[in-house]
């Protein structure tokens, strides 16, 4: 069998960048999707990283910050 050519346009983000980027969103390394493009993408859109964070199941919140305990 020969191998079709895919179709449509060839994906910006890998599966391994979501995965990267969810991980720098959760372990509060960058603070939101447009710091994760800012540090990590910045050959893409913060659009298209919130795309993929809301792929990996983050939605649009920010953590909010704790005081240290003493």
């Amino acid at each position: 069998y020969a191998v079709k050519p895919k179709l449509g346009r060839p994906r910006l983000l890998t599966a391994r960048d979501s995965k990267l980027a969810a991980r720098k969103v959760t372990t509060t390394e960058c603070r939101d999707a447009t710091d994760v493009q800012r540090t990590t993408f910045p050959h893409v859109a913060p659009r298209t990283v919130r795309r993929a964070l809301q792929q990996e199941g983050l939605n649009a919140r920010i953590p909010c910050s704790k005081p240290l305990l003493t």
